[in-house]
């Protein structure tokens, strides 16, 4: 049986015992300030094989805790054939405000339109960004990738 206590707290969590006590922010559940999203507007930071006319839609990012989820759409076309990188700004910037440690302080994928196109995202530790690293293929035609990624803001 559930015994209630004098609680007064919004949060209430049942303990071992079957009572109901308060729960606490951060241990029992995630703080309202730690929540967050919404949309913003990436652009292009960095580009190597990327002609001009590349485009990027708003993403959608949210942030449970300290770990963000960011996901969008990018149209982008080779300069020439090969592959091909971008790196995009992030909507939350790690808490460090140094940037990303190590390449693999983010990591995502993306999908294209065409047949075998894709792109490993990892995080650029120069320009604080998403990095795309995108698979090999015909320079001079656009093509669009849907993405996702998440990193640790702190």
């Amino acid at each position: 049986a559930i015994q209630q206590t004098s609680v007064t707290s919004a949060m209430l969590k049942v303990n071992s015992s079957g009572v109901l006590v308060a729960a606490t922010a951060g241990t029992d559940y995630v703080a309202a300030s730690s929540l967050d999203n919404g949309t913003y507007a990436p652009y292009l930071v960095t580009m190597t094989n990327v002609a001009a006319g590349s485009s990027l839609t708003n993403s959608s990012y949210s942030r449970v805790g300290n770990i963000v989820t960011v996901s969008g759409t990018a149209t982008i076309t080779r300069a020439t054939s090969g592959t091909a990188s971008f790196t995009i700004n992030v909507p939350i910037v790690p808490s460090s405000g140094l940037g990303f440690s190590a390449a693999d302080s983010l990591s995502g994928n993306a999908i294209g339109d065409a047949s075998a196109m894709f792109a490993r995202i990892r995080a650029n530790t120069t320009n604080v960004g998403a990095e795309f690293l995108v698979s090999s293929g015909p320079g001079g035609t656009a093509f669009t990738i849907g993405y996702v990624f998440q990193y640790k803001i702190n």
